[in-house]
């Protein structure tokens, strides 16, 4: 869509249509029941009759904030070296999400002669990955992770998490193999333009992984 506004309309159309699908999204987002986890378990516990817990001073909640926000997270990166590989891995993968913005413009405007509306339309591959990759994480948890997490009774081991990322990180190099051996002239532009459902399901599933269990507050 942007690029067909550029080509008509100029670039600053490109920041107006977000503002207005922005504006658009407040009227359904006003009418949506509430989702972030402190708030529900704070009206829950309220509606049964159960006593919250005091709030801490500014000075101890500031030093928590601290350190849940950055102290640990700089510790864990230093000492920890899964995380370390995670951190890299998944740094890799955005460097190389955002760098096919430049190379998509590269390829299809270069090699095939699209503009730039045909061009933005060639992320439909990405964005049909995406969706792919939603529905492969739905599968393997009903498949996986629900019957692990039943067996050790609601504490699955935490490998049991990383199946989604397993396979999408198997799918990433798929995408972009094809993607690097097919981008050329006398290879029909859809063969690099669906090279992009692989990337874009194993972006999906790298990043993506199961939730821990829920806390909860019966009545």
């Amino acid at each position: 869509m942007g690029g067909y506004l550029v080509d008509g309309k100029g670039w600053r159309w490109t920041m107006w249509i977000v503002i207005i699908f922005g504006a658009a999204l407040l009227v359904p987002l006003a009418m949506l029941d509430e989702s972030y986890k402190t708030v529900i378990l704070k009206r829950r516990a309220l509606a049964c009759g159960q006593a919250l817990p005091p709030k801490p001073d500014p000075k101890t909640a500031l030093k928590t904030i601290f350190t849940i926000t950055l102290a640990r997270p700089t510790h864990m990166l230093l000492k920890e070296p899964i995380v370390q590989a995670v951190a890299l891995y998944s740094s890799f993968a955005f460097a190389v999400l955002f760098g096919f913005f430049e190379a998509y413009p590269f390829v299809f405007q270069r090699e095939y002669g699209m503009n730039l509306g045909e061009t933005g339309l060639c992320f439909l591959g990405i964005a049909a990955g995406l969706c792919l990759g939603c529905l492969i994480y739905l599968v393997q948890d009903r498949v996986f992770y629900v019957p692990a997490h039943r067996k050790h009774n609601g504490s699955p081991p935490p490998e049991a998490r990383l199946i989604p990322a397993m396979i999408g990180s198997g799918l990433m190099p798929v995408g972009l193999f094809w993607f690097a051996w097919t981008a050329r002239v006398d290879i029909h532009w859809i063969v690099p333009c669906i090279a992009g459902v692989p990337f874009g399901a194993g972006l999906v599933l790298v990043f993506v992984i199961p939730p821990l269990p829920p806390h909860t507050i019966e009545c």
